[in-house]
C-alpha cells in the first residue's frame, strides 16, 4: 500500500496486521489520541483484549463455541488462573490442579497452561472473563428478542 510517495510495510501482530507507515504517522492529533490511549493498549485492559482476540483468531474459540459453556466453564478456568497467579505472587510457585478446589478445572487437564508469570495468568483469566461477558450479553440479548 502506498502512503504518499512510501511503501508501506505491514507487520503481522497479536490480532492482525499492523502497518509499519500508517498513513496517519504524521497526523499530530491522530498522535495525540494514540499517546492519551497507549496507557490503556499497553496495560492489563489492553493485553486482555488481545488475548481474547488471540484466542478468537488463532484458537478459534468464536462466539458459537463460547455460547456452548452454559455450566459457568468460563469462569470456572479465569478463576483458576487468578488463583495460579495469587499462588505464584504470594508463594512463588504454581498451583496443581490436584491442589485446587476439587473439580473446578472445567476442560481436560492439557488445557491447564498457568505461567510462572502472574500477570500472564491474570490476562488469561482477564480474556476468560471477557468472553464470559460476551456470552452473557448474547444470551440476554437473544431472550430478549423472543
Amino acid at each position: 500500500m502506498a502512503v504518499g510517495n512510501e511503501v508501506s510495510r505491514s507487520s503481522k501482530g497479536p490480532i492482525g496486521d499492523f502497518p509499519l507507515n500508517p498513513p496517519w504517522q504524521n497526523d499530530e492529533a491522530m498522535k495525540s489520541v494514540l499517546d492519551m490511549y497507549d496507557p490503556v493498549l499497553k496495560g492489563g485492559a489492553g493485553l486482555i483484549a488481545m488475548e481474547r482476540q488471540r484466542q478468537i483468531k488463532q484458537e478459534g474459540w468464536s462466539a458459537e463455541h463460547d455460547d456452548e459453556h452454559t455450566e459457568g466453564d468460563l469462569i470456572k478456568a479465569a478463576y483458576c488462573y487468578a488463583e495460579a497467579a495469587l499462588s505464584v505472587e504470594m508463594h512463588g510457585e504454581l498451583p496443581t490442579l490436584e491442589g485446587m478446589e476439587l473439580g473446578i478445572w472445567p476442560w481436560e487437564k492439557e488445557w491447564w497452561k498457568p505461567s510462572p508469570d502472574p500477570v500472564r495468568n491474570l490476562v488469561f483469566a482477564g480474556a476468560l472473563i471477557a468472553a464470559e461477558i460476551d456470552r452473557l450479553q448474547r444470551k440476554d440479548r437473544d431472550e430478549s428478542s423472543m
